[in-house]
């Protein structure tokens, strides 16, 4: 499929402040990518006329913000306008305006279907929305999908004729969009759009079951938005940040496992602990902390250590380099977090591309044992390899973060039996210290 019929794939990501004095637009319609090259998977399609918030301006590709969707546009269709953006309709599946949150201002209002120009980056063309005497691939794969609907019987020849387009308008009556024929944005979107399974829910869907999705994610702290039944940027941000806090797969998507933990009623409360016999009135002893478990050091030199003394040699900012026992594989990573445990980043492509490539080259949520070298200290710890939740570095190729662990931490939702994995992979580093040099 061309790059003018590509699916649409949203990714949540931290907005980011644009002034109001000094805004940026795109001069065509063009694609939002994950990563600065017409090869990387679209995140959006950015309408003409749309503000965005630029992060990091580069000659030939941009990072910007659109819709709390971080990602790359070409340089050569941005244009920066003085003033303040004008006032435009809500474009929020959710209600609010991510755009304007992340700007400053609320982003233009979509052109009626078949308005805007579509422009294809990996043919460098531009060219209107496709219609009656349009050829070409991206004809020829309208073709394949209105034939794949069931409202097309011509030949797939790429030439937009009196078939194709009584085709177009059959589907936009079935689809309750406007009958002109043309496949503008709207049209185009609803072809694309992928089907999901039953009892999925994602962006853009709507109805009860997307309410009781936000209630229930409001009833767990993920969710500040309105009850208003329509799964938009806003919905699927707090899904990915409960799917985080439960270890799971964070894709934005309610699918059944997701679904099962959140209509999972609240734990019930542990029952209230006997009283103490009377004492005469005195108060009673106070508890005595857990002992800290005693420091070790493996013979190359390879520390075995609690993360409360971790957490002042790794401060948050600091650079260390990383071993991947398993793999032998090392690269470099900053600490931005130190909560229950280290939150943590690739400093460059390179060290994304190492950190991937010591799991076989597919993201996981699997620990691995590591030793973290830092200021002079090698320890013992474990990471997982699934970039997740939100980071602060935009130039080392991944969006999000990994987790750093070590003896003693914790996931910030107590998840005891995925804590215990990394306590293993932990011990796994250390023994591993023993019995080889690095």
């Amino acid at each position: 499929m061309s790059a003018a019929l590509a699916v649409l794939i949203i990714f949540i990501c931290a907005p980011a402040v644009c002034s109001y004095a000094d805004y940026t637009r795109v001069t065509e319609s063009v694609n939002l990518r994950e990563k600065p090259s017409t090869d990387a998977k679209v995140l959006k399609l950015v309408p003409m006329g749309y503000d965005v918030s630029v992060q990091d301006k580069g000659a030939e590709w941009t990072r910007v913000v659109f819709e709390e969707t971080a990602g790359y546009i070409k340089s050569e269709f941005l244009e920066v306008v003085k003033g303040a953006p004008p006032e435009h309709k809500d474009a929020s599946g959710d209600g609010q305006n991510a755009a304007g949150a992340a700007s400053g201002a609320k982003s233009a209002a979509p052109a009626p279907d078949g308005g805007d120009a579509l422009h294809d980056e990996a043919t460098n063309t531009i060219g209107k929305a496709l219609r009656y005497g349009s050829e070409g691939d991206a004809v020829r794969d309208l073709q394949n999908i209105l034939t794949e609907k069931g409202v097309y019987q011509g030949p797939i020849n790429g030439k937009f004729g009196p078939m194709t387009e009584e085709a177009v308008m059959i589907y936009q009556e079935q689809n309750g969009l406007e009958m002109d024929g043309v496949v503008g944005e709207d049209t185009l979107r609803k072809l694309t759009e992928k089907p999901h399974p039953p009892g999925t829910y994602r962006n853009g869907d709507e109805g009860d079951e997307v309410k009781k999705i936000q209630k229930n994610l409001k009833d767990k702290g993920f969710y500040t938005g309105p009850l208003n039944g329509r799964f938009g940027p806003l919905t699927e941000e707090a899904v990915r940040k409960f799917q985080h806090s439960c270890a799971l797969e964070t894709d934005g998507i309610v699918g059944k496992k997701t679904l099962e933990l959140l209509n999972a009623p609240p734990k019930s409360p542990k029952p209230a602990q006997a009283k103490p016999a009377d004492n005469g009135g005195a108060a009673p002893p106070a508890a005595k902390p857990a002992a800290k478990a005693a420091p070790q050091t493996a013979p190359n030199g390879v520390e075995l250590i609690d993360w409360s003394d971790v957490k002042n040699i790794l401060a948050i900012g600091l650079t260390a380099k990383v071993y991947d026992v398993r793999s032998g594989i090392t690269y470099n990573v900053r600490s931005f977090s130190n909560g229950k445990h280290a939150d943590v980043e690739p400093v460059t492509v390179e060290d994304t591309e190492n950190l991937k490539r010591s799991y076989g080259g597919v993201w996981k949520w699997e620990p691995h044992p590591v030793w973290v070298t830092v200021n002079g200290r090698t320890i013992a710890g474990s990471i997982n390899g699934m970039p997740h939740g939100g980071g602060v570095n935009s130039s080392n190729g991944m969006n999000g973060q990994v987790c750093l662990h070590f003896r003693g931490s914790s996931t910030h939702n107590s998840n005891k039996a995925y804590a215990q994995l990394h306590q293993d992979a932990v011990m796994e580093a250390f023994n591993a210290a023993k019995r080889k040099r690095k």
